[in-house]
């Protein structure tokens, strides 16, 4: 998900307006806000310090760190590393690194608002983190036909996909390593939110196919299509196919999570194939007002 960050705050009028009236237990709205925006923040208010700790020190700290790679001299601000006519990712190690980096702190965000809004009982981290390697569910055909016709298109020639083009500095074998960490966090980060949080309220609240279709606009609002991401459109759609699965499994999270972690996984695969990491086509950092 890019360029959908501060839409994610506007959605949570939606689910305020949505909570309370069919939720099965208590939510806490006022404690999700605030993790939402300062992960632990709300699980403080509810006296689960421990948690907080560990959802604002990963937070805290991959922001951090983010931070400290875009100030770098060699960092490559997103419209300067994104050749959309030509579909190329252009990355070095500080660009790469400051945006896994600040996706994993966003995606912090996104589950942290979940489980204060559950008041900590919804499905844990360990859980979903865990979840696309469970056989339970890759040995589901919900699961893994979708995920075979993904991991077709690696075998498809690479004509209408994006390439990753790396310098010297990281190698593509390196970003492919470190991508299981980095869509780890986004499948649970958005599965999360946008199933965990949306969907089950407003199909609680309006219905099953209501909700569904409901949540799974938001899903495909929140994405913009750039830099090699899905487009409002395909993401909306995926989030029906999604939205449907999350009420079908009475609203459990580790069957999207799974497909949502493989699917970003082979579709990043995908472009590391169709690239080079000898440099070439490497656009040239200008000097610009850093001292």
């Amino acid at each position: 998900m890019r360029g959908g960050k501060g839409l994610v705050f506007l959605l949570f009028g939606v689910l305020w307006a949505a909570a309370g009236r069919a939720a099965p237990a208590e939510v806490h709205p006022w404690a999700g806000l605030g993790s939402l925006v300062i992960p632990g923040l709300g699980q403080v208010a509810q006296d689960r310090a421990g948690t907080a700790a560990v959802h604002g020190g990963v937070w805290l700290g991959s922001g951090l760190g983010a931070g400290a790679f875009m100030a770098r001299d060699t960092y490559l601000e997103p419209g300067d590393r994104a050749d959309e006519d030509r579909q190329i990712l252009y990355y070095n190690r500080a660009s790469y690194y400051a945006d896994t980096l600040n996706t994993v702190s966003f995606n912090t965000q996104l589950y942290s608002a979940y489980d204060a809004y559950y008041g900590g009982e919804g499905e844990s981290a360990a859980t979903l983190l865990a979840a696309p390697f469970q056989p339970d569910y890759l040995t589901r055909a919900t699961t893994w036909l979708p995920l075979a016709l993904r991991a077709a298109l690696l075998f498809d020639g690479g004509a209408n996909d994006w390439a990753v083009v790396t310098d010297d500095s990281i190698s593509r074998a390196e970003i492919g390593a470190v991508n299981a960490a980095r869509y780890e966090a986004v499948a649970v980060g958005e599965e999360a939110f946008f199933r965990g949080v949306a969907n089950e309220q407003l199909v609680r609240s309006w219905g099953t196919w209501p909700g569904v279709l409901a949540s799974s606009t938001l899903f495909g609002l929140a994405h913009s299509g750039q830099m090699g991401t899905a487009n409002k459109v395909g993401a909306g759609l995926y989030g029906v196919y999604l939205g449907g699965l999350h009420v079908r499994n009475d609203f459990r999270l580790g069957e999207g999570v799974a497909i949502h972690f493989w699917w970003n996984f082979l579709t990043a695969l995908d472009y590391l194939k169709n690239g080079t990491d000898d440099g070439e086509g490497f656009p040239v950092v200008q000097l610009g007002g850093r001292f």
